[in-house]
């Protein structure tokens, strides 16, 4: 999105610095901006759709077998999570999150309702599987990844 600002703040100025164009050449150059805008929205809106679906994995826990998570990522960027406890003294016990992401570079950013710092999840380069990207161990990191569905 600050791309798109920034690139329709540049235009602007080039088209304000123009002096002798006519107004014709000014709305010539208007609708090259429009669709340039439209052209780099288009292509966010595109490498966002590759992700929707979802997403499933078993993560290590202390005092568990570990948390049955299931990710959902929907086409409006909106996002359903659920984890529920596998085994230990919490086995069962589990809770939903929802809220929207954001597509940014390799990560995808959840923010949960009412949360104000969004969770980090990596994408891997074929959009199969998301990465935890904020595991502490780097020997656990292999361990904390959700394999798309099919």
């Amino acid at each position: 999105m600050k791309k798109i600002f920034g690139l329709a703040m540049l235009s602007f100025a080039l088209v304000a610095c123009g002096g002798n164009k006519t107004e014709q050449d000014a709305a010539a150059d208007s609708a090259r901006i429009a669709d340039s805008i439209a052209q780099v929205e288009a292509a966010a809106a595109a490498e966002a759709e590759r992700f929707v679906g979802s997403y499933a994995g078993l993560i290590p826990a202390a005092d568990a077998d570990g948390f049955d998570v299931k990710l959902v990522l929907n086409a409006d960027k909106t996002f359903a999570l659920e984890e529920v406890a596998k085994g230990g003294k919490h086995d069962g016990v589990g809770s939903t999150d929802s809220g929207s992401f954001t597509i940014s570079g390799d990560t995808v950013l959840l923010t949960v309702s009412g949360e104000p710092e969004a969770r980090r999840l990596v994408i891997n380069v074929s959009a199969d599987t998301l990465r935890y990207a904020d595991v502490e161990d780097p020997k656990m990191a292999p361990l904390y990844v959700l394999a798309k569905q099919k």
